[in-house]
Formats: structure tokens, C-alpha cells, sequence
């Protein structure tokens, strides 16, 4: 793919830095994922995958550490699929690990950038949700419930954007999607097979539950895409 466009996709995310809510960082994705499939998601496009003539990558990002929050988790597998790729979490030394994005290099360079861009949003918005409650530092039992909830908004976003990009990607001859046909050669060629389900957490602290609520409803205005020209 032309660099041209990967660096538009990069620019569009970083318009995005501003979003106020969750739902429009998950416009800003879905814009960017629709700017790729209108240069890259053709049946020739898939078919050079599979004979092996594609170029796959992995793309690590973020910090790296030892522990890393479900919430990152969820958005990291979240976005791997809206771009047709594989979450992963190598250990990169002294027991830690990153996030890396596996699949076709030009995909794997925009999950990179899209994940970047929505894990920055979510703490934005729960650092200027802590400030409106008069938190003066970080308070982990609040904030941490809040990047739940924005996430977990953002992923069924994603997962609602995932659908409609499945079902507008059909093949005219067989009627199976492409997007779904790539996922399977790009989880094939990686070995992939499947993501471990977490267990549900309960959240019987009243102000905890309170800050996971509100980031829900922030995060379900993160624009997963914003402004682009196509």
C-alpha cells in the first residue's frame, strides 16, 4: 500500500486527539478503517495474501510492563479485529511485555496507530473526569473503573462498526465477506486460535461503580473516526 495513505490514516487519528467522548474516538476508527478497505480490500488484495505474495508484520507499541490493564486488553483485541490482525503480548525482557499487532504490514501499522490513539483518549478523559470530582491525584479504585467503562463503550462500538464493515465487504460471486476471509488467512498464517474470555469482575464499591458508569457513557461518545477527505 502507498505510504501516502498510511500516513493519512495517522494524521486522521491524531485530529481525533480532541474527541470529548468515546463514541466519537470510535468514529475517528471506523473513518480510518474505511479510508484502508477504499485502498487495500479487494479480492486481488486478499488473494495476494493467501498465495503468499502479501507482506505480513508485527507491530509493537506502547510501553512495555508487567502488568497490563484488562481495559488496554480489550481495546488492543478490539482493534486488531476492526483491522484485521492479531493481539498479541510478547515479553520483551525482565518480565515484561508489549502489544503487538499481527497481520498484512499496512494493517498492523494502522492498529498500531488506532490503539495508540484510543488508549490516550480514554486516559484524557478519565484524568478530566477525576479533576470534576476534585481528585488532586490519581486515585486507582475510581480511575481504574472509569478506562473500564469508557472501554468496554468503545469496544461495543468497534464491534457494531466490525458487523457493518463485514457485511458491506461481501464478494459479489461467492457472497463471503473479504474482511472475514482476511482475518481467517491472517490467523492462519499466525496460528492463531482464539483469545482467553476474562471472567466478569462485580463492582460493589458505590464511587467505583459510579466512575465506571460515567466512563461509559463518556466512552460511548469516543469517536472511533474523525474528519477525512476521502
Amino acid at each position: 500500500m502507498d505510504s501516502k495513505i498510511i500516513e493519512r490514516v495517522r494524521k486522521l487519528l491524531a485530529m481525533a486527539n480532541d474527541a470529548s467522548s468515546p463514541n466519537e474516538a470510535a468514529i475517528a476508527a471506523e473513518r480510518a478503517r474505511k479510508l484502508m478497505d477504499k485502498h487495500s480490500l479487494t479480492q486481488a488484495d486478499v488473494e495476494a495474501l493467501e498465495s503468499g505474495n502479501g507482506t505480513f508484520a508485527e507491530i509493537r507499541t506502547g510501553e512495555a510492563r508487567k502488568f497490563m490493564a484488562k481495559w488496554e486488553q480489550w481495546l488492543a483485541v478490539s482493534v486488531a479485529s476492526l483491522n484485521d490482525c492479531i493481539a498479541q503480548r510478547p515479553h520483551v525482557g525482565g518480565g515484561k511485555s508489549k502489544i503487538e499487532f499481527c497481520g498484512e504490514e499496512s494493517d498492523a501499522q494502522v492498529a498500531a496507530s488506532m490503539f495508540d490513539y484510543l488508549v490516550s483518549t480514554v486516559k484524557r478523559l478519565c484524568s478530566t473526569y477525576m479533576a470534576e470530582q476534585g481528585y488532586t491525584r490519581y486515585n486507582a479504585r475510581v480511575g481504574d473503573s472509569y478506562k473500564t467503562g469508557a472501554a468496554r463503550a468503545i469496544k461495543a462500538k468497534i464491534e457494531e462498526i466490525l458487523a457493518e464493515r463485514q457485511a458491506s465487504m461481501a464478494d459479489e460471486n461467492t457472497g463471503t465477506s473479504l474482511v472475514v476471509v482476511k482475518q481467517q488467512i491472517v490467523a492462519q498464517h499466525y496460528n492463531h486460535k482464539g483469545y482467553h474470555k476474562a471472567a466478569k469482575r462485580q463492582h460493589a464499591d458505590p464511587e467505583a461503580e459510579q466512575a465506571r458508569q460515567q466512563g461509559h457513557r463518556d466512552g460511548s461518545r469516543v469517536s472511533v473516526s474523525a474528519q477525512i477527505s476521502h
